[in-house]
């Protein structure tokens, strides 16, 4: 089996070109197949292809499409041809089931996930409800809650928290987690929120707090298989449903699906 990764440079843009998503229709030939992946999943989906290929007798290729979740969706409505996707937001996939663009019966919650703040080492000691207090000057890192479920995440736990009307003010919004993590890591923010998974990817960010359960949604990873999905990335999704594939995505960060996935 071969691997291939997509940059987002490209595919990782909320309005893609018609020659990307030309390019992209290159990509899904025969004995091909293309995964779109939500960014939170840049580190963990090769140790999920390569634990699954080391278990299983598997010929095709690979291409795998990273990008916010919100963005990646309209590339699948707009017609970049796709076999799978995984996409940090229940939302985002139950659109495409209801427009018929996957199949409903292999609609799965594969993992669960964290909001956590991070920030330089000058953060450290501040936490979720002290971003309301942020001094003049101090800014604060999150995702477009209008394309990235981080995004919208992160707005609905501080408006759970009630301090959403001062933070908002203060809030510089980026397009996937990796462009949240870049300002963070680049010192040009105070703090960032981002995923428990993301920070995990980087070392030279501090864990300030993490989000405290049931105070608002839980971020989920959902994924789900178009009708033409060849067999062997059924095969894919039950691995990483099952025992050996809940273990991977635990290395990297990810929580066990909830109960209640709705």
């Amino acid at each position: 089996m071969t691997v291939r990764s997509t940059g987002s440079s490209c595919a990782g843009v909320a309005r893609a070109s018609a020659a990307c998503l030309l390019l992209l229709a290159g990509c899904a030939g025969r004995g091909e197949a293309t995964i779109a992946a939500a960014s939170s999943l840049r580190a963990a989906m090769p140790a999920l292809m390569a634990a699954w290929r080391a278990q299983s007798q598997v010929t095709l290729t690979v291409n795998v499409n990273y990008g916010a979740s919100g963005s990646l969706r309209r590339q699948v409505e707009a017609g970049a041809p796709t076999h799978a996707v995984f996409l940090a937001s229940a939302r985002q996939v139950d659109r495409l089931l209801e427009q018929g663009l996957v199949d409903p019966s292999s609609r799965v919650v594969v993992a669960g996930n964290q909001l956590v703040l991070a920030g330089p080492a000058r953060s450290e000691g501040l936490s979720f409800e002290g971003l309301a207090s942020l001094a003049p000057g101090q800014l604060l890192a999150m995702g477009d809650p209008d394309t990235a479920p981080v995004g919208r995440y992160a707005r609905d736990y501080l408006q759970a928290l009630g301090i959403w009307p001062a933070v908002k003010q203060r809030a510089v919004y980026a397009s996937s987690t990796a462009a949240v993590l870049a300002y963070a890591r680049r010192g040009e923010v105070t703090a960032a929120i981002v995923y428990d998974s993301d920070l995990l990817t980087v070392d030279d960010l501090l864990l300030l707090d993490r989000a405290r359960p049931g105070v608002s949604t839980q971020p989920l990873l959902v994924a789900a298989l178009s009708a033409d999905a060849p067999d062997e990335l059924a095969d894919f999704l039950s691995f990483v449903a099952s025992q050996a594939g809940q273990k991977v995505l635990a290395e990297y960060g990810f929580l066990a699906p909830p109960g209640d996935t709705r």
